[in-house]
């Protein structure tokens, strides 16, 4: 199992790096369009009076993000679409899932400009890049290891009650059936899915069984 999440993750990383490497200059590049932004306590003081809108692409689904220094807080009823919201005093960031609001008055006093956010995302690029490879193999092997133990228990009883399979066996028998699983699903780019994962190690279980009582 952690011979296959280390291989998934040498895999993944280089992907994920360029992608990142990609994509985080290019949006570095569009939100320079709603600066310079001053903040003073708190407060946005330039642009004063100032209505700027733009929407982007994510993964298909369109991102707004609006900067209004005409007012200091946004209506609920103007708050429906997906997006950043920026007033003279909150930020708000919607989403299909939830909604959350950030007093600016949490912010020091400075001003945002092109050599601050191009900064910003090279730094965000160095350390994605440092740390890309840990977060995506821990990442992988607990969702395995989550999948993997699910499986097993929801099979531990039936083969415990057909044959008397001991869990432990149950357990190393569906480890290595669900990771050979996974690995020919990524060379194929086909996703089994939950029922037929779980009717394959179900007869691989019971393959096992059956071998052992020839």
């Amino acid at each position: 199992m952690l011979i296959y999440a280390l291989v998934l993750a040498s895999l993944a990383t280089p992907t994920i790096n360029n992608l990142i490497r990609t994509s985080v200059p290019q949006a570095a590049q569009e939100i320079k369009y709603f600066l310079p932004i001053t903040i003073e306590n708190g407060v946005i003081v330039s642009p004063e009076n100032t209505v700027l809108e733009r929407d982007f692409d994510a993964n298909g689904q369109k991102v707004r993000i609006v900067l209004d220094t005409r007012v200091d807080e946004f209506a609920a009823t103007n708050l429906t679409e997906t997006g950043i919201f920026i007033s003279k005093k909150y930020l708000y960031a919607i989403s299909p899932q939830k909604t959350e609001i950030r007093s600016l008055s949490q912010m020091p006093n400075m001003i945002i400009d092109d050599e601050v956010v191009d900064q910003f995302a090279d730094q965000l690029v160095q350390k994605s890049s440092k740390w890309m490879f840990v977060s995506i193999f821990l990442g992988l092997l607990i969702f395995v290891s989550v999948a993997i133990l699910l499986y097993t228990l929801l099979l531990a009883w039936p083969m415990a009650a057909w044959a008397k399979v001991p869990f432990a066996q149950t357990l190393r028998v569906t480890t290595i059936a669900y990771v050979l699983l996974a690995a020919v699903s990524y060379v194929l780019s086909f996703n089994f899915s939950i029922i037929a994962t779980l009717v394959i190690l179900a007869v691989s279980n019971v393959a096992v069984v059956k071998s052992a009582q020839i």
